[in-house]
């Protein structure tokens, strides 16, 4: 059977699907991908845990399948494309005769490709490297070492572990930083919801320099829901004063794009460059739709699933959190951002090979920032204590870069 399937109607099939698919606790992820035959257009990439608990199936009609009746460990080796399916539907009197026109018609069904992974972490706890650890290599961006792309992160950044502050976290990465036009004057840092806050700190909590311990900023807005991790931190006046120096003609410019499966991505996160300096990752995008499930003990039920993640083929490791996917525009210089680096699988396999790919997962900035909140969102009001809790929120409806 040969597939034609657009983009439009891959990004419906994952949408429609994903529920039934997603039963299994053996299935970690649902990618629209670009088939490696162009003329089968999309395919839906699965990936499970154990191959050996599910099984593909050819035998079932696409009335079954399009009705859910399919068993949790049986994945349909092609589905029905459900736009097509319920048009059929709406001018057949019965079910059957919609099944005819299927069987017909090759370019109704989308291919689903199974692939061998593993469970999904985020990026800081797949292991815990005494490496970062080495005093002096990282001292703030006053010392001698020249920060040309701080812009673009690279800095590792950390917080309290606890709420007695008694400890510090693994350090993460400092993605970018920028100004919002809702907060003239005021410069923003960009990271992970698990590297700047998780779920025991509050708006106003201190963000800290890696491995110096230099109070840098406070947490301004966190968001973990369905689509992002992702934190915001607003730095304080040592960073200012250090960032009106360094660029006196304000912060440089850079803007969001949306990302493309093919395009060229590379980061610059602290984790690579601890473990091999100098070295920027330079790898493709296999998928601008991907739903995860994603580990980490701060997660309800130790589980949350993440929707519209990009998936980058082996392109982090372990310190990368919180450092944004770049992209130059068009072979240009020109550098845009298009993702949010946070979780990482240990290896992927495609049913058959021996190949093992490791796949980073990242959040679609483009889907967050300079647009309206699907809800309006609660921030850190710096400018306002409360009298009796020392802390103060206010709602906003976007945040706008400034250097957009």
């Amino acid at each position: 059977m040969s597939y034609s399937v657009t983009e439009e109607e891959a990004h419906d099939v994952l949408e429609y699907y994903e529920n039934l698919i997603l039963r299994s606790p053996y299935v970690k992820y649902i990618a629209v991908v670009k088939s490696d035959n162009i003329i089968r257009g999309y395919s839906l990439e699965i990936g499970v845990t154990r191959s050996d608990k599910i099984f593909p199936n050819n035998k079932l009609s696409a009335k079954n399948i399009y009705l859910g009746r399919f068993k949790e460990f049986e994945i349909p080796t092609s589905l029905p494309i459900p736009s097509i399916y319920k048009k059929v539907l709406s001018v057949s009197s019965e079910m059957s005769h919609a099944e005819v026109f299927f069987e017909r018609k090759d370019n109704c069904f989308i291919r689903t490709i199974i692939t061998n992974t593993n469970d999904y972490s985020l990026i800081n706890d797949i292991v815990n490297k005494e490496h970062y650890y080495k005093i002096g290599k990282y001292d703030f961006i006053e010392k001698e070492r020249e920060w040309k792309n701080y812009r673009y992160g690279g800095q590792p950044i950390k917080m309290y572990q606890n709420i007695e502050q008694t400890n510090f976290t693994q350090p993460g990465t400092l993605g970018c930083i920028f100004e919002l036009l809702e907060f003239p004057g005021e410069i923003f840092g960009l990271s992970n919801w698990h590297v700047i806050s998780g779920n025991k700190h509050k708006y106003g909590s201190k963000i800290f320099s890696h491995p110096d311990n230099k109070e840098i900023g406070e947490l301004f807005w966190d968001n973990l829901n369905i689509h992002s991790e992702i934190g915001v931190f607003r730095l304080n006046d040592y960073c200012k004063n250090i960032f009106e120096k360094k660029f006196p003609n304000g912060v440089p410019k850079w803007r969001i794009i949306p990302p493309k499966i093919g395009m060229e991505v590379f980061h610059y996160g602290f984790g690579t460059e601890d473990e091999n300096p100098g070295e920027v990752p330079q790898k493709k995008i296999r998928s601008i739709n991907a739903t995860v499930k994603v580990n980490q003990k701060f997660f309800r039920n130790r589980k949350r699933i993440f929707k519209n993640q990009i998936l980058i083929e082996d392109f982090t490791k372990d310190g990368d959190s919180g450092s944004c996917v770049l992209t130059k525009e068009n072979g240009s210089n020109i550098i845009s951002i298009v993702g949010l680096n946070f979780s990482i699988s240990q290896y992927s396999q495609t049913f058959g090979t021996y190949e093992y790919i490791d796949y980073s997962i990242a959040n679609n900035l483009s889907l967050i920032l300079n647009q309206l909140f699907d809800k309006k969102q609660e921030v850190y009001n710096f400018n306002s204590k409360d009298i009796d809790t020392g802390i103060n929120n206010y709602l906003i409806d976007k945040f706008t870069l400034k250097n957009f």
